[in-house]
């Protein structure tokens, strides 16, 4: 009776050792790509009258970013002082350093910049180690009955 109990518990330890594992993956793909210190994942912006229907924002990043920018309006981007174009919408990748994204227009216009950055292959590597450990517990424990 007590050995089937401890084998029990030893498979509810294994599935909770997956779940930590696949917790760590959907982390490492879908909630740290969005954890950018200083802005979060996103920052929004109003080009008006007070600033000249102009905003410069200052970015450090250390590992690629996918940024977007979108408004309601048309609107001139500039990324370290190189036109990227004219539009509504725009979606591009920075590498990592310094960098300087400058919008305008001479309408007032609502908008946002998006940024998400690589997942972290450390993490989603661990984890997935974890699922492995979790799976190769159960299976030996299932294998002794």
């Amino acid at each position: 009776m007590l050995v089937m109990v401890l084998r029990l518990v030893a498979i509810g330890v294994g599935f909770i050792i997956i779940a930590i594992g696949v917790s760590g993956i959907y982390y490492s793909y879908v909630v740290y790509p969005t954890l950018i210190p200083g802005y979060g994942g996103s920052e929004p912006f109003l080009l008006s009258q007070y600033n000249n229907y102009s905003l410069t924002l200052p970015l450090y990043i250390k590992s690629r970013v996918h940024v977007e920018v979108y408004g309601n309006n048309t609107f001139n981007l500039m990324v370290d002082e190189a036109s990227i174009g004219r539009g509504k919408a725009f979606s591009f990748d920075l590498e990592p350093g310094y960098h300087k994204l400058t919008v305008s227009s001479e309408d007032l216009v609502k908008g946002v910049f998006q940024f998400r950055q690589e997942p972290n292959t450390r993490i989603a590597l661990i984890s997935a180690f974890v699922i492995a450990l979790g799976i190769t517990g159960i299976f030996l424990i299932a294998k002794r009955e």
